[in-house]
């Protein structure tokens, strides 16, 4: 049986709090810009959860996305492709949240990357996913990334992009892939997140998800659950 820990509620610096999901056993700490330790262990734990919803704000209009511009509600992933538990994600949850509600035009999905500082190989798959989205490749490259997750080499990575048809190499000097990856981060790090992976699940605003926190590769049971209840807020 997997014991559920809490997390710490981060405060934004305009005076408001994401709500944070606190049942997140499965995520890893990243050192923040500048080297420092911002949390430890799985998720920082300390204090009990917030009991009222409260709300971040993640501009996505630039991310890549699966299902309608016209669905209810959005769901951003920020993920790193060397953590194990972002996998976990990838292979147990993700299919069931696309057949059920990105399919289904209920839920559109974004991503975005966020790496810890003790993956060394998450920053250039994170820029080679990104020169494959500029060639409408980024979710087979996603897909991919994470299936070798257990394999995560510097020539596993190489040759899943050179399959795909990205020059590797030129990825990992590429400006504009790395202008994005640095706005991905800026906009965790504004959000308050600071482990992987990190959701924000809400509606989709002028290009910017208003929504809450959802921390940790969490099973599919409790997207669900905060999915419909939104959903049912909308009636």
């Amino acid at each position: 049986m997997v014991l559920l820990e809490p997390v710490l509620e981060q405060t934004l610096g305009d005076g408001g709090c994401a709500r944070v999901i606190i049942l997140a056993p499965f995520t890893h700490s990243f050192a923040e810009l500048g080297g420092q330790q911002e949390l430890g262990g799985a998720a920082g734990r300390v204090g009990p959860a917030p009991t009222e919803p409260q709300f971040v704000t993640v501009p996505v209009d630039d991310a890549p996305s699966l299902g309608s511009s016209n669905a209810p509600l959005a769901l951003v992933e920020f993920t790193d492709f060397q953590c194990q538990y972002c996998a976990r994600f990838e292979s147990e949850t993700f299919p069931r949240l696309a057949a059920n509600y990105i399919d289904t035009g209920k839920v559109r999905f974004f991503s975005r990357s966020l790496t810890i500082s003790t993956h060394p190989l998450a920053e250039p798959a994170a820029k080679a996913a990104i020169c494959a989205g500029r060639q409408g490749r980024f979710w087979e490259l996603r897909e991919k990334l994470f299936a070798a997750n257990d394999n995560f080499m510097p020539n596993t990575i190489a040759k899943i992009a050179q399959d795909a048809g990205i020059d590797f190499d030129a990825s990992q000097t590429n400006a504009q892939a790395e202008a994005v990856f640095l706005t991905d981060r800026k906009a965790a790090q504004t959000a308050g997140l600071r482990a992987t992976p990190s959701f924000i699940l809400g509606r989709l605003v002028d290009g910017k998800i208003i929504g809450q926190k959802i921390v940790g590769a969490q099973p599919y049971s409790v997207f669900e659950n905060e999915i419909q209840k939104l959903l049912l807020s909308q009636k």
